[in-house]
């Protein structure tokens, strides 16, 4: 056990590496709530769509990344005489890779068809997708800003 209380981590030897996957256990339970509508206008060979849909997109995941840690060495001698020239592990208490992202999308649409003839039909159209930035339930996105040195 490389990291007490996590699972086991990984081993890297002159670019072989051992252990296991540097994501797992990860887990990823998308939902997504779809609510939309359409209009269509005929009049002869002339008509006008247009709709508009509303999505609610909640993203619960998890990729603990490194929770066992990882040990890296530059040569089986270096590996043999405990000599890492890296070990990433996570800081105690930051192990929590649980995120539950939630995004709205907005799309609005208008369509003009006119059928000119039987061989001409024009299309114009124009659609307009809106999405939110993404915020977490519970407030665990940070960003860096201003980071000198």
């Amino acid at each position: 056990m490389f990291v007490p209380g996590q699972p086991n981590g990984r081993v890297a030897v002159n670019g072989t590496t051992i252990g296991t996957s540097m994501q797992m256990p990860y887990y990823l339970i998308p939902n997504h709530y779809i609510g939309s509508d359409d209009m269509i206008l005929t009049k002869g060979g002339h008509s006008i769509r247009f709709g508009v849909a509303l999505e609610r997109i909640l993203d619960n995941t998890s990729s603990p990344g490194q929770l066992g840690g990882q040990y890296t060495f530059p040569s089986l001698l270096s590996f043999l005489t405990a000599a890492p020239t890296a070990v990433a592990i996570p800081l105690q208490g930051q192990t929590d890779a649980v995120r539950d992202l939630r995004t709205w999308t907005f799309t609005p649409y208008i369509q003009d068809e006119w059928k000119v003839n039987r061989k001409l039909t024009l299309n114009l159209g124009l659609r307009y997708e809106w999405v939110s930035n993404p915020t977490e339930r519970l407030n665990r996105l940070h960003n860096f800003t201003n980071i000198t040195n």
